[in-house]
């Protein structure tokens, strides 16, 4: 039943996502055969995996779990089948869930931020082994069972404050992201702009507001950006998705540095925020750029036809409206990527297209005469298939190549 009920999870994920793996992933560079062969040929990375292995029993007080092991001769027998049964499973599932935690690092590496906080079950099951164990001990004697079962006690006690440390945050607290968040709200009141496109390396807490359409620098929640090379990546952020807001704090100014060295930053954004910072180790200590910059087309005052859209659906939702800018596009311009502007506007308003009573097919169908209509149809349709993103990431590519 458990490996049905693992094997429809699978199915049903394939069929939302596209993929079997999943973003997180993709992202962080893990590849469980890769772990595997790391394994099976001995690497000196299992080294560095075994090293974490012990940090997770330290952190989540794993040697608890270890500590009680040897009592386990001691426990009293099961008076029937059933309950036999059921002991034997329940020292199985503890046993399970610690072995996995603890084999954790082998198969998926380290996580990112916390190195431990995918392992956090180890803590409750040491705590739920221990007491099965010691609520099931059989002596000869009372007192030997008192005098056993309070010195494991007062060891476990010390144990516990001797290895003690601190309570700290998973990652970073929340005040800073919504502080970023705050930047982007009185931006967007500034600029009388519609539901912006920001991107900035927080998914949790713009996510959470449901404030604006997001392109997650983090990669953990944007499938293109997590299959993209550099350049590639470099050319979505700027002629394809193109955010209103970009926010960069520190680590992500030095995980995208090669952002502020293109040409096309300082001619597309106009800094709102900007100021130097430094951490050592980030970088080769270099200083670095952290800011909020503003997409000059979408500003108030821009006569760029984005902008001109933008406040004609803000008007009135209208298909007739899409049209007329998408035949202006296609006869002006012969570039390919000449119409993304009318597909980032109508990707804005789609919410609002849908509630008129617009259907995907009509939507879609104005994009048939586009030069980028493969990518178009796949971003205006990504609610309705999984690998929406696979045609899309096609077309960034082959564009790339093309240049």
């Amino acid at each position: 039943m458990v490996i049905l009920m693992w094997g429809g999870f699978h199915v049903l994920r394939y069929a939302y996502f596209g993929d079997f793996l999943p973003n997180t992933a993709y992202a962080q560079n893990i590849s469980v055969i890769h772990r595997l062969k790391e394994l099976l040929t001995c690497s000196p990375n299992i080294i560095y995996h075994t090293s974490l292995a012990q940090k997770i029993i330290k952190m989540h007080h794993g040697y608890l779990f270890v500590l009680c092991l040897p009592l386990i001769g001691f426990i009293r027998r099961a008076c029937c089948q059933r309950e036999k049964v059921a002991w034997v499973f329940l020292y199985a599932a503890l046993c399970s869930l610690f072995l996995t935690a603890l084999l954790n690092p082998y198969v998926f590496g380290r996580t990112r931020i916390d190195e431990t906080r995918t392992t956090t079950q180890m803590a409750l099951v040491s705590v739920v082994f221990i007491s099965v164990i010691l609520s099931k001990l059989k002596l000869e004697k009372r007192t030997q069972q008192f005098c056993l079962i309070a010195g494991y006690i007062v060891l476990s006690f010390f144990l516990i404050e001797i290895l003690s440390f601190k309570p700290y945050y998973l990652g970073f607290s929340t005040k800073r992201f919504l502080k970023f968040r705050s930047e982007f709200l009185e931006l967007q009141r500034k600029h009388k702009l519609f539901r912006p496109t920001v991107a900035n390396a927080d998914l949790g807490i713009m996510s959470w507001y449901k404030d604006f359409n997001i392109v997650d620098l983090g990669l953990l929640g944007n499938p293109v950006l997590t299959r993209l090379a550099k350049q590639d990546k470099a050319d979505y952020l700027f002629q394809f998705v193109a955010p209103d807001f970009i926010e960069f704090h520190v680590w992500w100014s030095c995980e995208y540095y090669y952002l502020f060295d293109d040409d096309r930053f300082k001619e597309l954004y106009e800094p709102a925020r900007v100021n130097q910072a430094q951490i050592k180790g980030f970088c080769q200590d270099k200083n670095l750029i952290e800011g909020v910059w503003v997409r000059k087309d979408i500003k108030i005052n821009s006569h760029s036809r984005e902008r001109l859209l933008i406040e004609a659906l803000q008007n009135e939702i209208s298909l007739d409206a899409v049209k007329k800018e998408i035949d202006h596009c296609v006869k002006e311009n012969t570039s390919t990527t000449s119409c993304l502007y009318v597909t980032r506007t109508v990707y804005r308003f789609l919410p609002e297209f849908v509630k008129k009573g617009y259907t995907s097919e009509q939507i879609t169908g104005l994009f048939r005469a586009s030069p980028s209509s493969k990518y178009d149809i796949a971003v205006l349709t990504s609610r309705e298939q999984g690998p929406w993103y696979s045609d899309a990431i096609a077309f960034i590519k082959n564009h790339e190549n093309n240049k």
